[in-house]
């Protein structure tokens, strides 16, 4: 939250927080946010350590540092259990907006 949100730099609802649980208490995330076409636009972890729950936070940038335009994105955050267990995949969509 907020979805949508405007990375715009007025100082309002410049990023959106991403919220997850966890079914295990340790383990491996990784977090990529895609656009509608399916192109990578940026990483927001990789490999990174993780308890039961956690947020990552998207400024609206991909990773050449450059905003990201006015439509819809895939989140994909993929954890792995620390106890050896599987991978569990979470889809969602966020929004990135502009004033009109």
């Amino acid at each position: 939250s907020p979805n949508p949100f405007s990375p715009d730099g007025d100082g309002f609802e410049d990023m959106t927080i991403l919220n997850y649980e966890l079914p295990s208490t340790t383990g491996l995330i990784r977090a990529r946010i895609y656009d509608s076409s399916g192109r990578l636009v940026r990483t927001l972890a990789d490999g990174e350590p993780s308890g039961s729950h956690g947020e990552i936070i998207w400024d609206g940038y991909n990773d050449r540092r450059e905003r990201a335009r006015i439509g819809i994105y895939v989140v994909l955050l993929e954890a792995l259990d620390g106890n050896g267990g599987g991978l569990q995949t979470v889809k969602s969509v966020v929004v990135v907006a502009a004033k009109l």
